[in-house]
């Protein structure tokens, strides 16, 4: 039942279609890389093309002539400068503590013991004995923390010699990537190299990027016209459809064709429904009978239940027809009714032969009482 499917669907738009499958990336997943603007776009046009020309140059200054250092060769070596500055920068560090720590393990009471009688010539009435004690104070925590010095001394010393074997390895593996481009190559000239490949890299990234999201955001401009192209075909037959059908309920229930029917109007985000040229609201309830009925002969919606309220305001007549159109239905149909005796006797024998509850005042309501009644003293 493709129709029923179809107005099933009004609410919820497939994104797989008899002519395809559509897939349209989450909003903000396009951006999460990093694309340039246009503007930039051009600009790293203009540097890739005057790098390419650099490159080419420091190729023509080496000697050797071999010069020519691929993508992975040149992020490497870049990496491996880095790295040897980082090393060294921590192995001075490390050296200048462990100066520290040896100028700290060589001082001593002894050692100021002369600047000590140098100050009594200038200070005669000063206290040598007392700075001396002093001194030695000093001296005997000076013998507390040796061990501690030296336990420090050799921890950095260690860290010093892990240190000169990386940087060490690291320079042999800068001198290997240097060999393999000729044994006469300039280390300047390498690093040079290899810094403008690197860039050059990175640009030529930035551009495939952009170029990428540029393609992707025309590939989903693509998809989402197929796919409002899909829905709006698909609304357009079933709003054909309904229109259709409500326009022969209209004539059954009206007596006659010369009545405007009930009409919608679908669209991807609402809908219009109106019977054109009369808001009344007897035609307006009527509207909705014959839209319910419609889509339940259309659908495989298996019932609908309409209130006392829809027919309050209908014409006598069109009530009876209703009732009649009821009547012929092969689905489920549930609806109330206040009062039966204005109908004609065939819808009257219709809702009798129907009737399943009956509720009304002196003891018949629903629960056997009204419950708006007040209690009798």
């Amino acid at each position: 039942d493709i129709l029923s499917y179809r107005f099933g669907s009004l609410n919820m738009i497939p994104d797989v279609t008899p002519n395809g499958v559509f897939y349209l990336p989450p909003t903000g997943w396009l951006t999460s890389f990093y694309n340039p603007p246009k503007r930039q776009f051009n600009e790293n046009l203009n540097k890739i093309e005057q790098l390419r020309q650099k490159l080419s140059d420091l190729q023509s200054e080496n000697n050797e002539g071999s010069l020519n250092l691929d993508d992975m060769q040149a992020a490497r070596l870049r990496e491996i400068r880095n790295d040897l500055s980082q090393l060294r920068e921590q192995k001075n560090t490390y050296l200048s503590r462990l100066n520290v720590i040896k100028s700290n393990e060589e001082a001593g009471p002894r050692r100021y013991r002369n600047n000590y009688h140098e100050l009594e010539q200038f200070f005669p009435d000063v206290d040598i004995q007392r700075i001396e004690k002093i001194d030695k104070f000093h001296h005997q925590i000076t013998k507390f923390l040796k061990l501690e010095f030296e336990r420090e001394k050799n921890t950095i010393e260690e860290n010093v010699d892990d240190l000169s074997h990386h940087i060490s390895q690291l320079v042999n593996e800068a001198q290997k990537i240097k060999n393999q481009q000729g044994p006469n190559v300039q280390t300047a000239l390498l690093n040079e190299y290899a810094d403008k490949k690197a860039e050059l890299k990175q640009l030529e990234d930035e551009n495939k990027n952009y170029q990428k999201k540029k393609k992707l955001q025309q590939d989903k401009k693509d998809q989402r016209d197929a796919l409002n192209a899909t829905v709006n075909n698909e609304l357009s037959e079933v709003q054909h459809s309904l229109n259709t059908k409500m326009a022969s309920l209209n004539e059954q229930v009206c007596g006659s064709n010369s009545f405007q029917p009930p009409r919608i109007e679908l669209k991807p985000a609402g809908y219009n429904f109106e019977t054109i040229n009369d808001q009344g609201t007897g035609t307006s309830f009527k509207g909705l009978i014959i839209f319910d009925q419609a889509c339940l002969n259309l659908t495989r919606l298996p019932f609908f239940v309409h209130d006392s309220l829809l027919f309050s305001n209908i014409e006598i007549d069109r009530r009876n027809r209703i009732i009649e159109m009821y009547a012929q239905e092969t689905k489920q149909i549930f609806i109330s009714i206040d009062s039966i005796e204005v109908l004609s006797e065939k819808a009257q024998e219709i809702i009798r032969e129907n009737t399943v509850l009956t509720l009304e005042r002196g003891g018949k309501e629903l629960f056997g009482r009204s419950w708006n009644e007040q209690a009798t003293k």
